[in-house]
């Protein structure tokens, strides 16, 4: 079973994942596939989509499955925020990715996630996709 750490970890080993809660899915875009599962990460350091962007480029991977990303999936990390909803922060994984999500990312041109919007998840048509399983 996944802990609890200071580094990030999309965890798939949980049961039933609630939905109303700090959750995390994947879709992969050949093969349509839908992950879905559980962050666990200490929260005690604020996170914010440049230091994810960071963490999912870093060359190790926060997936406890093997995965290797292909152009256009998604992945969408929802985390609470002070309003008291989810806020889903969404990446996109691409040819030209891999700088993460401030202006100077347009100049690095290696494969990586990209940040590309937060959503409020309670008003997010995303959030709203029906009931998707663990794979």
């Amino acid at each position: 079973m996944c802990k609890v750490t200071d580094q990030l970890i999309l965890c798939t080993c949980s049961g039933e994942v609630d939905t109303s809660k700090p959750h995390w899915i994947l879709r992969k875009q050949e093969s349509r596939q839908v992950i879905i599962g559980s962050p666990r990460i200490d929260y005690s350091e604020s996170l914010d989509a440049s230091k994810l962007a960071k963490t999912l480029n870093a060359g190790t991977s926060v997936f406890d499955f093997d995965y290797n990303p292909e152009v256009y999936d998604m992945l969408l990390i929802y985390l609470d925020h002070a309003s008291g909803n989810l806020q889903a922060y969404c990446y996109i994984y691409s040819e030209f990715g891999g700088g993460g999500s401030d202006l100077s990312s347009i100049l690095d041109y290696s494969p990586g996630w990209s940040f590309r919007g937060l959503y409020d998840a309670s008003k997010s048509k995303l959030y709203n996709m029906g009931k998707v399983k663990r794979a």
